[in-house]
């Protein structure tokens, strides 16, 4: 890596902590509040631990923690860092990327950069890897930003979830809405758009079928393609297995990643999702 860039990101990202030593990411956790417990995403409480929690409660989110973010920054100037680059979870779902670069734009001891990705999860963990390809090339933190908003702007990404009641509980839906579609059974298809704001794009009855039927558009914009692709999880990887396999028949795919959602977005979530981001390959 040039040891004159530095990444930051925060939890919202799905970097697991192997992956994020392995390339000297620095993830900033978001926090989950239980009301026996508040803990680090991803550094106190893994999806193993959250899951079974969340059986008997669901939790609030919240912003980071003050002492984490001084912390990651505070290693990158012990490790010799001079431009640090923020890759953050959208602005409009969250209030994390403002916090993060309030703080590191008033911090003096790097020169602070961000990007307001507009996007969540396996979508953010694309672009953050983009980045790092770039800077391993030599790249400039402005020709860096503004490859990684191409990107951005070309992505596709779907987002299933079996149960609202999750999303219900969060506002993310009216209550009425998570209600009867829980009752009917009703799935929907989910996207963040460009202004970084959740929306629905589409719905089928039961969970399979409505993936079936994101696989469908997504073979439709990508057949034949060179890709790559990016799948987040609840809590049980096989679907977001059969997910990779299924565009593998139809694309050529030349980056791919599976990893499962953060407890954060899990909170919003529940166990049952997948979240796929496509984009063609460069």
């Amino acid at each position: 890596m040039n040891k004159k860039i530095a990444i930051i990101t925060d939890s919202a990202s799905d970097i697991s902590p192997k992956i994020a030593k392995k390339y000297n990411i620095k993830v900033i956790p978001l926090r989950i509040i239980f009301s026996s417990n508040t803990y680090r995403d991803k550094v106190e409480i893994n999806s193993n631990k959250f899951y079974s929690m969340l059986k008997n409660e669901i939790p609030k989110t919240s912003l980071p923690d003050v002492k984490d973010i001084l912390y990651v920054l505070d290693s990158l100037v012990d490790e010799g860092y001079i431009d640090v680059l923020y890759i953050g979870l959208s602005s409009s779902l969250s209030g994390t990327f403002s916090f993060i670069n309030m703080i590191g734009s008033e911090y003096t001891n790097l020169k602070f950069h961000s990007i307001d990705t507009k996007i969540a999860s396996c979508a953010q963990r694309s672009l953050v890897f983009e980045a790092l390809k770039r800077i391993n090339m030599g790249k400039t933190i402005d020709d860096i930003k503004v490859y990684i908003t191409s990107i951005r702007q070309k992505m596709q990404n779907f987002i299933v979830i079996e149960n609202l009641t999750y999303l219900k509980r969060g506002g993310r839906i009216p209550k009425v809405a998570g209600t009867m579609g829980n009752l009917l059974h009703i799935t929907p298809i989910l996207s963040v758009n460009s202004e970084g704001i959740l929306e629905f794009i589409g719905k089928n009855i039961g969970f399979q079928r409505t993936i079936d039927n994101v696989l469908k558009d997504i073979k439709t914009k990508f057949e034949k393609a060179k890709i790559n692709v990016s799948i987040g999880f609840g809590k049980d990887d096989r679907i977001a297995k059969m997910v990779l396999d299924k565009i593998k028949s139809f694309a050529t795919v030349c980056e791919s990643s599976i990893e499962p959602v953060s407890p954060v977005l899990g909170s919003h979530s529940g166990p049952g999702l997948i979240a796929i981001a496509v984009y063609n390959a460069y």
